[in-house]
């Protein structure tokens, strides 16, 4: 199991995703949880929207929704 960070950047959060999910890791579901409330918060529905992918183990469509919340920079 990856080291999760309970807290910290989002962006960092994000950047840490998206290799997981490039490889189908089912870590990144871990790494989502563990930073939830933090994601949500700068994210909003972006965050939702990804979780949601992460969970229904939909690793292309989560990746292409981070790296459109990446590009964005996208606020709640």
């Amino acid at each position: 199991m990856p080291d999760l960070p309970a807290n910290g950047d989002e962006v960092a959060v994000l950047a840490r995703l998206e290799p997981l999910l490039a490889c189908d890791d089912t870590a990144a579901g871990d790494l989502f949880e563990a930073n939830r409330v933090l994601l949500l918060a700068r994210f909003g529905s972006g965050a939702m929207k990804l979780g949601g992918q992460i969970a229904d183990f939909d690793y292309p469509a989560a990746l292409a929704t981070l790296r459109e919340m990446m590009e964005r920079g996208e606020t709640s």
